[in-house]
């Protein structure tokens, strides 16, 4: 696989096991308590997962983004996936992500992009990084949300 694979596997890792903590720690009814916008727990939660599956999909362009019954912008908080749903979520999109980066490898990371998603990511490791980067976005505002009701959040690693 390469030690860019394995190293972008690592951090992922990292990062899922984070977001497992804060779905455990954040209280039921902060998870979809009513809407505040977009700064509800589980609506921030589900976008970002939703995009590290998007921006890992070998055909982005054929992405259905309401597979789930979702569209993660407008439904009401009551109809997010709870607490277990979303962790059974992210253990699939934990294995999507970890399958697309092993078959991509360390050559297909350094490659031009084959999705030409977007002119400022001429490589696939830019969207494998910026999926991540987008993830510990969102999960830094749930952790803040956690903090903000007087919950616990998970440790850095």
């Amino acid at each position: 696989m390469g030690m860019i694979a394995d190293s972008l596997k690592r951090q992922y890792d990292l990062v899922w096991e984070i977001l497992y903590e804060i779905i455990d720690f954040c209280p039921d009814d902060q998870w979809r308590r009513p809407d505040e916008g977009h700064l509800v727990p589980g609506r921030l939660a589900f976008h970002a997962v939703q995009a590290v599956e998007f921006h890992l999909d070998e055909n982005p362009h054929e992405f259905d983004w309401f597979a789930r019954g979702i569209d993660w912008e407008t439904c009401l908080s009551q109809d997010l996936p709870g607490g277990d749903a979303m962790k059974a979520y992210v253990e699939e999109v934990r294995g999507k992500t970890a399958q697309r980066i092993e078959q991509l490898g360390d050559e297909g990371l350094l490659s031009p992009d084959k999705t030409m998603m977007r002119d400022d990511f001429p490589l696939a490791i830019d969207h494998v990084i910026y999926a991540l980067r987008h993830l510990q976005y969102h999960l830094g505002q749930i952790d803040t949300l956690l903090h903000q009701h007087g919950s616990k959040s998970p440790e850095w690693r």
